[in-house]
């Protein structure tokens, strides 16, 4: 039997990321996907050409403080941009291996171009670095 309260939730989460106005609302962060200590060999950065403030704001965010968690480490970044047709292949791939929702989705990959890391939405240097593994 169908039943609406089921529905509920994934209606939540369809909701749009920002409103009218421009100001982000009140959602629960959405949980970041710890690596193992497996070394990270490269990385994949997904945000977004065309956003409104609060989502520009979270991919600038996101990448400073990518930037700050590599460090001086050898590590590529592969920026790409959800929104462009030429990336769509490439984030749709991403997508099969772990959905995001929330720009930017930060993938990291091990030397056997395994996937080892995920975070999506905003993200600190610190949580990074756990990925990174220091």
């Amino acid at each position: 039997m169908f039943s609406f309260a089921r529905l509920i939730p994934l209606l939540l989460l369809l909701a749009p990321a920002c409103d009218a106005g421009g100001t982000e609302p009140a959602t629960p962060a959405i949980p970041t996907v710890v690596a193992p200590a497996t070394a990270v060999a490269r990385v994949v950065f997904i945000g977004q050409k065309e956003s409104c403030d609060c989502t520009r704001e979270r991919i600038d965010k996101g990448i400073a403080a990518l930037t700050t968690a590599i460090g001086d480490r050898a590590i590529p970044v592969d920026r790409i941009q959800a929104d462009l047709p030429e990336h769509r292949e490439q984030v749709e791939m991403l997508r099969t291996l772990r959905p995001f929702m929330v720009a930017p989705g930060i993938f990291f990959f091990d030397a056997a171009d395994e996937l080892v890391g995920m975070t999506q939405g905003e993200t600190t240097a610190e949580e990074l670095q756990l990925i990174l593994g220091s």
